[in-house]
């Protein structure tokens, strides 16, 4: 099985989370929104002035000495449009509040270009364009008072006035909730991927075999009336049954010379599918024409005489109790001679009773009957009944929900195994997501 990248991963992750991606550009599409309505608008009014003069003629030989002062002055004056000074003069001349004036005014100029733009920040309209105005207005005044140039010979002339703007330039809606929503997408992302980091639920078969070290067998598709309809591996030419037929292939392919005559059925907690599969799994085994016998072991909550609809008023706690011979309480359900042993009346000490010599006796007699015997269990973690019959069985099928099962209860349940010596066959995967090779040509 070759490995999914990262980048398929994601887009698998982002898919999966659709709706945690689509709440956050949501959230970020009306945060900015709201920003933006909350925020308070700014308007920006334009005005130039022309920097005059600049050349000082001689007094002897009348000529020019430089013509090139002002354009040299030009960035020192830009700034002095900038300055505190100049803001605090304006707004006195324009009757504003000096706080509306300091710090809302900039000054911008070409090289080479005696002309600077002073663009001038404010809550309204009509006062961006009237502090601009000011500003051209009051920077003459103080290029005359400071002689920068040593000689007064440079002046700043008005050259076009400010007019109020007809719209803000900030804040721009559109360009706000574009970056809302970017934002939220992109913290949607972020969260769904983290999400998947701290969820350990089993989602795949690499996975599976990971966190089993073990082979995963096989993958049953998720069928949506399972519950309705259990028994589905009887129909040919459906992906549910070619599934289990590829789990029988697997098993009779993991020891050809040796290979397992008792094979227990379990997982690490419950609502894992074990009856479920035992019961298609038997199924699928008796198609093949070999000799199998399904044994309910789970004895605190049988299903799958349920499953088979065969009744349950005799079976392996009648052997183990009763004395009644195997061949009374062993039933034969469909066409194919599956051999069916109930679980039996409840009795009160189900796990001394698998425990017992009595048990170990009845499983050596039914291995020299059947071809393949299969032994559905209860879930390991929860209670011991599980462990026990393990130990006795030649290997075990490991079985985990998709989207249920953790990877870490997976690994509790292989140090179960691993602590009774059982043989860990490999693993499957209940309620798998349908691939393209289940979906195409199955159907006619």
């Amino acid at each position: 099985m070759k490995p999914r990248s990262d980048h398929t991963t994601l887009i698998r992750n982002v898919k999966r989370r659709a709706g945690m991606v689509l709440l956050s550009l949501g959230i970020g599409v009306g945060g900015a929104y709201l920003a933006t309505i909350l925020t308070p608008p700014t308007y920006e009014a334009t005005a130039s002035v022309l920097l005059t003069g600049g050349a000082v003629r001689d007094p002897v030989t009348g000529q020019f000495l430089d013509a090139s002062i002002a354009r040299n002055l030009v960035p020192t004056i830009a700034r002095l449009a900038e300055s505190r000074e100049v803001a605090l003069a304006a707004a006195a001349d324009a009757r504003l509040p000096a706080n509306l004036v300091v710090d809302h005014v900039s000054a911008d100029y070409q090289q080479g270009v005696q002309i600077i733009l002073v663009t001038a920040r404010a809550h309204t309209a009509t006062q961006s364009a009237s502090i601009a105005n000011a500003i051209t207005h009051t920077l003459s005044s103080q290029l005359e008072k400071r002689r920068i140039d040593g000689t007064g010979s440079v002046g700043a002339q008005p050259l076009d006035h400010a007019t109020p703007p007809a719209r803000p330039t900030l804040p721009v809606p559109l360009l706000n909730c574009a970056l809302g929503g970017l934002l939220g997408a992109l913290g949607g992302v972020g969260l769904a991927r983290l999400r998947d980091q701290l969820d350990d639920k089993i989602t795949d078969s690499d996975q599976l075999s990971q966190a089993a070290t073990a082979t995963t067998l096989a993958c049953i598709p998720f069928e949506r009336d399972v519950k309705k309809n259990p028994l589905r591996s009887d129909r040919p030419y459906t992906p549910w049954s070619e599934a289990f037929a590829q789990l029988r292939t697997n098993l009779e392919c993991l020891a050809t010379d040796n290979p397992p005559r008792i094979i227990a059925i379990t997982s690490a907690t419950s609502g894992e599918g074990k009856s479920t599969t035992s019961c298609n799994l038997a199924i699928a085994l008796a198609r093949a024409g070999r000799r199998v016998l399904l044994v309910e072991a789970d004895l605190r909550r049988p299903r799958c005489s349920r499953y088979l609809g065969l009744p349950s008023t005799m079976g392996m706690t009648s052997i183990l109790t009763a004395d009644t011979p195997p061949e009374a309480a062993v039933q034969t359900w469909g066409e194919h001679g599956l051999a069916v042993l109930p679980a039996g009346p409840p009795v009160p000490n189900p796990g001394e009773l698998l425990a017992s010599h009595q048990c170990r006796q009845l499983l050596r007699q039914l291995r020299e009957q059947y071809d393949i015997v299969l032994l559905d269990l209860p879930s390991l973690l929860p209670i011991a009944d599980a462990a026990i019959m393990t130990a006795v069985a030649d290997g075990t099928l490991l079985l985990a929900r998709h989207r249920h099962t953790r990877m870490k209860h997976i690994r509790m349940a292989v140090d179960t195994l691993s602590n009774v010596h059982a043989r860990l066959l490999g693993c499957v995967l209940n309620m798998s997501p349908p691939t393209d090779e289940y979906i195409y040509g199955y159907q006619e």
